[in-house]
């Protein structure tokens, strides 16, 4: 077990997961800390050093991607690895999981973890958090009506819409063509939106807000991360071209290495950028594929 895995405190399974790949591949995780797992497999054991994603299902929180490297394999058993590069949001998720499956997590601090604003909008309690999306104030996202926000106090009900931030999805002219964004970095998502201000940007935090996003209004670009905490670009692509067939697609990623060794027939296909990346080089690929604003 590698000195990583070793100063979190491991948890033991079974959790469902996948390693992402060419066919996904359902696995079982015999143990989970918030530095690494073990996988049980009985397939092909990958070598140590090797790059992989695991999606992993973490009670009461959900489905988390982790980008992990191998540590070692055992075979017949399986293979231990460390993650890498985990998101904030993620690894905040992981740590709660495994707080509250080893009863370490009071009940008041439970209550505050979960604690989250009615919505502003419909009054709903469908929500949950986006993060601070590169302001100084927490943004909420409803999943009933849709609604993005920004709470002047997080874990008060009233979520009173800020007027003085502007909100994650960010609308210019009208009659601009219209790009989606999906990355689970803040910073990212602030730099893009006034790269390409002569277009209409909507910006979201991960895969379930840019996919409500990009069903609900007609979009000519998709720029997506590749990894995001509850999903990949790829199942976000999938899943909008299914309703978008002619969805313009380009990845902006930090794991292109890795892609590119895993050989991905789709990502050979799609248009891609390394992060990080010039901006002349992203405004004349987003040019190339739907034209200036």
């Amino acid at each position: 077990m590698s000195s990583n895995q070793r100063r979190h405190t491991r948890v033991p399974g079974p959790f469902d997961g996948y390693r992402i790949g060419l066919l996904d591949t359902p696995v079982r995780i015999h143990d989970l800390s918030e530095g690494g797992c073990f996988v049980n497999s009985l397939h092909a054991l990958p070598a140590p050093g090797r790059p992989l994603i695991l999606k992993i299902d973490v009670p009461d929180e959900g489905w988390i991607c982790l980008k992990a490297q191998v540590v070692y394999s055992k075979p017949e058993f399986g293979f231990a690895v460390s993650f890498v590069d985990v998101p904030a949001d993620a690894a905040d998720r992981l740590r709660r999981g495994l707080l509250r499956l080893r009863g370490v997590l009071s009940k008041s601090q439970t209550d505050q973890v979960m604690m989250l604003p009615a919505c502003p909008r419909c009054r709903g309690t469908s929500v949950r958090p986006l993060g601070m999306a590169g302001s100084s104030l927490p943004w909420f996202a409803c999943a009933t009506c849709d609604s993005v926000w920004a709470a002047r106090e997080q874990g008060l009900d009233e979520g009173v819409p800020s007027a003085d931030v502007p909100p994650i999805s960010v609308t210019q002219q009208s009659g601009a063509k219209q790009i989606l964004i999906a990355d689970d970095d803040g910073g990212v998502l602030t730099l893009l939106t006034k790269v390409l201000s002569g277009y209409r940007v909507l910006a979201a935090r991960d895969v379930a807000e840019a996919w409500r996003l990009g069903c609900s209004t007609l979009v000519d670009l998709l720029i997506t991360d590749y990894l995001m905490p509850d999903g990949t670009g790829e199942e976000l692509i999938t899943r909008l071209r299914d309703t978008h067939p002619s969805l313009k697609v380009l990845i902006l990623t930090g794991h292109g290495a890795m892609l590119n060794d895993e050989g991905f027939g789709w990502w050979t296909h799609e248009r891609h950028l390394a992060k990080p990346c010039r901006v002349d080089d992203l405004r004349a690929a987003v040019t190339d594929l739907i034209g200036p604003p």
